[in-house]
């Protein structure tokens, strides 16, 4: 998921649509000014970005904060930021590449370098240090 781009709907067409409520336009409108603030302010970047964090942002309930996210962005809170995380921290390497993974972790809001590396090679197939090596070599 770029940062760039909101993330397309996904759920609510078929599997447990009645159940999770129909979609309505606020509903649509309220994820979208949420996550235009997140990526203007790069708010994903901090590591502390939380659901208290979101609800300051969006102010609604625990319950429909996973909702929007499950129908707006296909994945959990957790799920969307460290999507836009990853995508900073690939666009770190390409254009930093001396940077050593760490720091690219760190800087892209992750706070555990194990938890970037883990969900970078579940996202890319790949560590970090292999992605960085592919993509300069490919410029």
């Amino acid at each position: 998921m770029s940062h760039n781009h909101l993330p397309k709907a996904s759920a609510g067409k078929g599997q447990g649509s009645t159940q999770q409520g129909k979609a309505t336009a606020a509903d649509r409108q309220m994820f979208e000014r949420a996550h235009r603030a997140i990526t203007a302010a790069k708010l994903y970047l901090d590591p502390a970005f939380s659901r208290s964090s979101y609800l300051r942002l969006c102010p609604t309930n625990k319950n429909k904060v996973a909702l929007l996210m499950r129908r707006y962005a296909g994945t959990n809170l957790n799920g969307y930021i460290n999507a836009m995380r990853l995508d900073h921290a690939t666009s770190l390497m390409r254009a930093r590449p001396e940077l050593p993974v760490k720091v690219v972790a760190l800087e892209s809001g992750f706070s555990s370098l194990r938890t970037f590396c883990r969900l970078f090679i579940a996202r890319y197939g790949m560590t970090p240090t292999t992605y960085r090596k592919s993509s300069c070599s490919s410029t």
